[in-house]
């Protein structure tokens, strides 16, 4: 199935396990002014390793999905504490008679979670395309069938306080076209985005261009490998994975306000994740081995800071940004599989 060729074509991007030895604050360097120093390293019950990506809420809390090979996307998020302890899980198929494959998430600084379904059997006329709404005590509240006259296939979600959201997909011939559009609260259309760094990205991946297309992906490796989130000023930020990231800051009604190029100062490396904090944003972009390197920059793209986190700091998938640290989920060798928060101060 489709679906499940696509998970397994992106593990090799997505799970980037880190397998270091036991970690030693003076091995995490970075060029003056600004260091990360390794504040704690916490033993999860999460069993790792994490599909896709991980987020947090403002109390500090984190969000996965853990990966199970045959499961196709039907895992339930889990919530972890910041004592490592699971606490719940936001099943998306409670309900046998109408599976969903769930290909994203999103959780509000309040801790309600919002889940990007596929219906797998489809027993609905329409789109196949679902926004699944959970409160924060885990407990289900609504589902809203997305309305769409194009046909596309969802990869990312970020919602607007409004509940209004942004899906991020992809569509036309081989999946080479990337689609972005913003729909209502009930799941209507109200604008779809199309920007010429997208028509770039098509033609890409129809001509075979690393920027766009990988043999081992279904569709346009730029959105299917990107990331969005929504941040402090109310928009919603759409990152495409090319070497110097493009971000697309969107509106509530669904104009491009601004766009966003984080350099990663090599045309080989590639964004990984995107995570916010009150005063901007971070991106990070997986280096040499384990190490990483991250970016980060006020709302309008200035680039505040650099950081390097060397393998020995085992940054995994980065979870949570604030003005003081940096967090992450990370998955090590000689844990029988369990997983690690681990949190590195900025220090400047």
């Amino acid at each position: 199935m489709k679906l499940e060729a696509a998970i397994l074509a992106l593990l090799p991007f997505l799970l980037q396990p880190v397998y270091p030895q036991k970690a030693d604050p003076a091995e995490v360097r970075t060029p003056d002014p600004a260091t990360l120093r390794l504040t704690s390293d916490v033993r999860s019950q999460f069993l790792g390793p994490a599909f896709n990506r991980v987020a947090c809420d403002d109390a500090g809390n984190l969000y996965a999905r853990r990966y199970v090979p045959g499961a196709k996307g039907t895992e339930p998020i889990q919530k972890i504490a910041p004592t490592g302890a699971v606490v719940r899980a936001f099943d998306a198929n409670a309900n046998p008679q109408d599976p969903f494959s769930i290909n994203d998430f999103f959780v509000s600084p309040d801790g309600a979670l919002y889940l990007l379904g596929w219906s797998t059997e489809h027993v609905h006329s329409g789109s196949r395309v679902y926004l699944l709404r959970y409160g924060r005590d885990g407990s289900f509240i609504s589902k809203t069938q997305v309305t769409s006259d194009e046909y596309f296939f969802p990869y990312n979600l970020a919602v607007f306080s409004s509940g209004a959201f942004v899906l991020t997909g992809v569509a036309g011939k081989d999946d080479n076209t990337p689609f972005t559009a913003v729909f209502s609260r009930s799941g209507n259309l109200v604008a779809k985005i199309s920007e010429p760094e997208d028509d770039e990205l098509r033609k890409a991946a129809e001509e075979g261009d690393s920027a766009a297309h990988d043999e081992r992906l279904s569709g346009n490796a730029a959105v299917e490998l990107g990331r969005v989130g929504a941040g402090p000023d109310g928009n919603v930020y759409v990152m495409r994975r090319t070497s110097q990231a493009v971000i697309y800051v969107i509106s509530p009604n669904g104009r491009v306000v601004r766009k966003l190029h984080i350099d990663s100062s090599d045309p080989a490396v590639h964004p990984r994740d995107l995570q916010f904090s009150a005063r901007g944003l971070a991106v990070s972009f997986p280096g040499e081995g384990a190490a990483t390197m991250l970016r980060t920059a006020d709302l309008n793209g200035k680039e505040m800071r650099t950081y390097h986190a060397e393998a020995s700091a085992h940054p995994g998938v980065l979870a949570c940004y604030d003005s003081s640290s940096l967090t992450f989920l990370s998955q090590q060798e000689g844990t029988r599989g369990y997983a690690h928060i681990v949190k590195l101060a900025l220090k400047k």
